[in-house]
């Protein structure tokens, strides 16, 4: 059983590891950027940015402290300092601030929330953890063997201790459970549980998007997003599986069909 203050703390490291970086990213391109007022005109896209540039800033902040050979326990000072800077870029009053563009809502994107909010709920209590899929602890020792050696270059296998070949499992979502776990303490299968509905959430978003933009009739997109969850098997396959670095991938893929 999971413990609810194990579980609070995972989400709360969460947030600050994949979420509050992103957001103030987005929101430092929403104030000086024309094309990103533009971009972004839903809270679901706002959402799906957020994690993305979380990530890519984890990934420079890792490959920074990887080769200066600082231990990754100082991420959360690190990232600290790099949130706080946005936040005084955010409100620096030397820039001419430009008018943020209105996030629109309707009752379709209304309803998505709803169903996305309904199924966050419901991943919160189910998890990702499921302990017959041997990929899911694969992928934590990787992550583990990341957070022990504050570095995401290996020169063993994990699991055997055999050298690595030229051929390597690319370790960006590693990374970030390696920092999530730095921040929360928590062990690797909390985190990994906490996680399914931040992916989850995610993932439908990120398909309504691509949907929105392959069909004109308004209410398909969210029928689309219903039959996703049903014919993929969702909470009881597929979302079970959404912390899989493949499956986060699909996140971005999609997003990056929507936008071109």
């Amino acid at each position: 059983m999971y413990s609810l203050s194990s579980l609070i703390s995972t989400h709360l490291a969460i947030l600050y590891v994949l979420f509050i970086p992103g957001t103030l990213l987005v929101l430092v391109s929403i104030r000086f950027i024309r094309e990103a007022q533009n971009l972004i005109d839903g809270y679901d896209l706002f959402i799906i940015l957020a994690l993305l540039f979380s990530i890519a800033l984890n990934g420079v902040i890792g490959f920074l402290l990887t080769n200066i050979n600082i231990s990754y326990e100082y991420y959360i000072f690190v990232i600290g300092l790099v949130d706080l800077l946005l936040i005084v870029e955010l409100f620096y009053k030397t820039t001419k601030v430009r008018r943020i563009k209105k996030i629109t809502s309707n009752t379709e994107t209304r309803v998505l929330y709803l169903l996305a909010a309904i199924f966050f709920i419901i991943m919160f209590y189910k998890g990702g953890l499921l302990d017959i899929l041997a990929d899911s602890w694969w992928h934590m020792a990787y992550a583990n063997r990341i957070f022990e050696s504050s570095s995401y270059i290996l020169d063993r296998i994990h699991l055997t201790g055999e050298p690595i070949s030229d051929i390597a499992y690319a370790p960006l979502w590693h990374l970030q459970l390696a920092f999530i776990k730095h921040v929360s303490g928590e062990e690797l299968p909390y985190i990994w549980h906490s996680l399914a509905p931040w992916i989850v959430m995610a993932t439908l978003f990120s398909y309504y998007r691509l949907a929105s933009v392959l069909v004109k009739n308004r209410w398909t997109p969210l029928i689309s997003v219903l039959l996703f969850t049903l014919l993929l098997g969702g909470i009881n396959s597929y979302f079970r599986v959404s912390p899989w670095p493949g499956n986060v991938s699909y996140v971005f893929w999609y997003l990056l069909i929507y936008l071109t």
